[in-house]
């Protein structure tokens, strides 16, 4: 009985762990070139809607099918969780999107995608201004049924209200399809700047939008748009400036350069954030350096940055020096080691276990190569056995892995975690002396409070019986 109650602490343990780090494998932290973080992001969402199989006039799209695994995979890999939706008529296609966004759009610090692939449509209204539509698959062709079209399709000042209604702080918006870009403030020109390296202004919110054309341009039977944003973003194509991120704006600029340029003008990109002012401030971000060791930098990249003014020559402009500097003299690998999310530390405690030994001394140090989460290496030093004539001495080294969630910001937090030690126990009787070697299994919960102060609870046992140890004790932490 006592062996099965072990049991289960250990399994719900590990459960709480894994349940943890399900949480935080999706979280972003946004490093500027000084490794400096500038912006903290929520697990990512995304929505992935294919229509293909139109019933009222419209062109099947039968690669969508395809496009939307593909999409789906490529977003994961970015650790969004995605949501599909695949062949809805009107009502269902809108009540999809609501449902997604009312389920997500309200964590303040959340980012999400929105990704359509379908037909799009430029309807001018009765006043002459021209409104871009998608097209559910039940959609009838405006040409013959006007009326029908308009009450079926989604307009995208619907967009514009859904990207307004949310508290979200980033939300993106990319459709494979064609029309034109009335609600958001629309990049045409080639004369656009490469982006600045990644600053504090990316935390703002921002509603952004790219789509694959403009109007009077028809989606193609295969999509020409997906496999341009697939080496953008796997590839890491759009990352301009080199600083280890692609932000919305940056892959808005590849897909219309590139676009553009193999297809010979037939297919015209557009990409732009909101009118909202207090909508326009931030940039989405995608990760695609690793933060465990340099970023790439436009120096090192295979491929040839390309030029946003045609008119002048190819070459590393004043700017891109500008932008290109910080980056080249950016601090070194251990410098990006100790950022704000890495927990490595030194320090001592105290502590008891409520039976033998009475009084446990801690020396213990922890290593942090990943982001909220820490090696904890350290050796115990009991001592009192309680009773008078009875000495007791013991040593314990250990090693634990933990998983760290702050609380409110990353100076405070709660670690949860498991390792394994080995008891060396000595004791003195007055008819002679015992020693022994206990190998041992540990769970560990405890909360850091401040940079310094740490309070601990272990659990600990070699399956036979089980022992407590409750600590305080004093951390330097090195950043």
């Amino acid at each position: 009985m006592k062996k099965s109650r072990i049991f289960l602490a250990i399994y719900l343990m590990l459960i709480l762990c894994i349940n943890l780090y399900a949480q935080t494998r999706g979280e972003l932290e946004v490093f500027a070139p000084n490794g400096k973080v500038v912006g903290s992001f929520s697990q990512g969402y995304a929505l992935v809607i294919g229509e293909i199989n139109y019933t009222n006039g419209w062109d099947q799209l039968k690669s969508i099918k395809d496009d939307v695994v593909i999409v789906t995979k490529l977003l994961e890999e970015q650790s969004f969780i995605v949501e599909t939706l695949v062949d809805k008529n009107s009502d269902e296609l809108k009540r999809g999107i609501e449902d997604f966004l009312n389920k997500y759009g309200h964590e303040r610090k959340g980012r999400l995608i929105v990704f359509f692939a379908g037909h799009g449509h430029t309807h001018t209204l009765y006043t002459g201004k021209k409104m871009g539509y998608i097209v559910p698959i039940d959609a009838p062709l405006p040409s013959i049924n006007e009326t029908g079209f308009l009450q079926k399709a989604i307009p995208m000042n619907q967009f514009e209200t859904w990207s307004k209604q949310y508290s979200c702080r980033h939300i993106l918006f990319i459709f494979d399809s064609c029309f034109s870009g009335t609600i958001f403030t629309t990049t045409r020109s080639r004369n656009a700047t490469i982006p600045p390296a990644i600053t504090n202004s990316i935390a703002e919110p921002v509603r952004q939008f790219i789509t694959a054309g403009d109007e009077n341009e028809e989606v193609p039977a295969e999509s020409v748009f997906l496999p341009v944003m697939e080496e953008a973003l796997r590839d890491r194509k759009a990352d301009y400036n080199g600083d280890g991120y692609i932000t919305g704006t940056e892959l808005g600029m590849y897909l219309k350069y590139e676009i553009e340029n193999r297809y010979k003008n037939k297919w015209h990109p557009q990409y732009g954030k909101s009118f909202d002012t207090n909508l326009d401030k931030g940039d989405f971000v995608f990760e695609v350096g690793k933060r465990d060791g340099s970023p790439p930098s436009v120096l090192e990249t295979q491929y040839e940055i390309p030029n946003p003014n045609p008119t002048q020559e190819t070459g590393k402009s004043a700017k891109q020096e500008e932008i290109v500097k910080p980056i080249k003299e950016s601090k070194p690998l251990i410098y990006k080691l100790m950022d704000d999310t890495r927990m490595w530390t030194i320090g001592v405690s105290t502590g008891t276990s409520f039976a033998p030994p009475w009084l446990i001394g801690t020396v213990h140090t922890t290593l942090a190569p990943f982001r909220y989460s820490f090696f904890e290496v350290g050796i115990d030093f009991g001592m009192f056995s309680g009773e008078p004539e009875v000495e007791y001495y013991s040593l314990y080294p250990f090693t634990h892995y933990a998983l760290f969630l702050p609380f409110y910001d990353i100076s405070r937090g709660l670690y949860i975690g498991a390792g394994v030690g080995c008891m060396i126990v000595s004791y003195k009787f007055p008819e002679g002396d015992y020693s022994d070697q206990i190998f041992a299994a540990d769970i560990i919960i405890g909360v850091n409070i401040g940079d310094f102060l740490d309070v601990s609870y272990t659990l600990r046992t070699n399956f036979n019986r089980v022992s407590n140890k409750l600590s305080v004790g004093y951390i330097y932490r090195f950043k």
